[in-house]
This record gives structure tokens, sequence and C-alpha cells, in this order.
């Protein structure tokens, strides 16, 4: 049996592309073209396939690249420093804080110490 062949910028074979990656749950470049060289011959498959691919708004959701933070150089003054040479520390209340339901609120002082170290970053809460 001898394929169909079908030009790379037709319609038809643009509609036929699409709905083979729809109709096998979203299939990748390779197993389009697995198969649709089953039945047809399009000349620059690779490019249309790719193409379908590549503008499916559920696949680029799935398989989007996930960024990952970019750390700088820290200076080379805290880079060689002992644990503890540099601490800052700051106080900052009394903050006013609401507690419980909304019908019978109690209100709660709060006061935040911070403590700043060079490679750490502390948060206390003290409740009072």
């Amino acid at each position: 049996m001898h394929s169909i062949i079908l030009c790379r910028k037709s319609c038809l074979t643009l509609i036929l592309v699409r709905q083979l990656h729809l109709a096998n749950s979203h299939a990748g470049p390779t197993l389009l073209l697995g198969l649709l060289s089953g039945r047809f011959y399009v000349s620059g498959a690779r490019r249309q396939v790719r193409k379908i691919s590549r503008d499916c708004i559920t696949c680029q959701c799935e398989y989007a690249k996930t960024t990952t933070q970019q750390m700088g150089d820290l200076p080379h003054a805290t880079r060689f420093s002992t644990p503890f040479a540099r601490t800052g520390t700051d106080f900052a209340g009394p903050l006013t804080l609401r507690k419980g339901h909304t019908h019978k609120p109690v209100y709660v002082k709060a006061y935040v110490c911070l403590f700043i170290n060079v490679g750490q970053f502390t948060w206390n809460w003290c409740l009072t």
C-alpha cells in the first residue's frame, strides 16, 4: 500500500497533524512522526509536527521549564569573616494583632526582635 503524499504547507496537513496530536493525548513530535509516516508522506513533516507540538497551549503548560534562582557572589569582606563577627539586632513593637473569631476578637500586643547575621536570618516573635 502506498502512502498519500501531502505538502507541508497544506491546510489538510495542518488539520491532520493537529487531530493526531489531540487524539493521541498530546503526543510528542517523535510519536506524531511515527503515526503520520504510517499512512502519509509529508514533505518537511518534522518541521510541521514540531510547530504543532510547540504551539499547543496544553503542552506548553505541561512541559514548561522551571526557572532557578541565580545567586550572586558574596562580597569579599563577608566571605572570610568569622561567625557572628557582624551581627545586628532590631526591635519593633508593640504591634496590635487581632486573634480569634470576628464576633469577639481578642487584641494581643506583639513585639518583634530581628537578629541578622552575615549568613543567617532569624525571626523571633514574643507575644505578651
